[in-house]
């Protein structure tokens, strides 16, 4: 499959996840600072947010290293599950709405899948003139 389809498809999951995440940042009360908890949630929607800018920007960025890219957010993502399940026992933590927590938790999980599939794709090459890094000292 193409890497453009599987960063695009990626980014939307993502984008999706954060918003989920956000929510829980604001609900019940608008401040995203009540609680740990809720400051959780909201760092998580921001990370997840500069990561998939990051994401897109790989090719242009990073050149060959794309696949740095796509490793951050794996290990961001893996890095969520683990602290939901070790921290709470489970995706869904006291007052949250019951299938949110899953729903965000499978989101995460194909993320990861599609993910994976771009470390296999080879690295987009770069038009002539785009940055790809320092310049090679002659």
């Amino acid at each position: 499959m193409n890497r453009r389809v599987l960063v695009a498809t990626a980014a939307v999951l993502t984008v999706v996840d954060a918003a989920i995440h956000l929510r829980r940042s604001l609900v019940p009360t608008p401040n995203p600072f009540e609680s740990p908890l809720h400051e959780q949630f909201l760092l998580y929607s921001v990370v997840a947010i500069v990561l998939v800018i990051v994401l897109i920007g790989a090719p242009r960025w990073l050149g060959g290293r794309t696949w740095l890219a796509s490793l951050a957010l794996i290990v961001w993502l893996l890095g969520a599950i683990g602290v939901w399940l070790i921290a709470y026992h489970a995706p869904n933590p006291p007052g949250v709405v019951p299938d949110e927590g899953y729903v965000s938790k499978v989101i995460e999980l194909l993320v990861i899948l599609v993910l994976l599939a771009t470390l296999r794709e080879p690295a987009p090459a770069s038009p002539p003139g785009q940055f790809r890094g320092a310049p090679e000292m002659q």
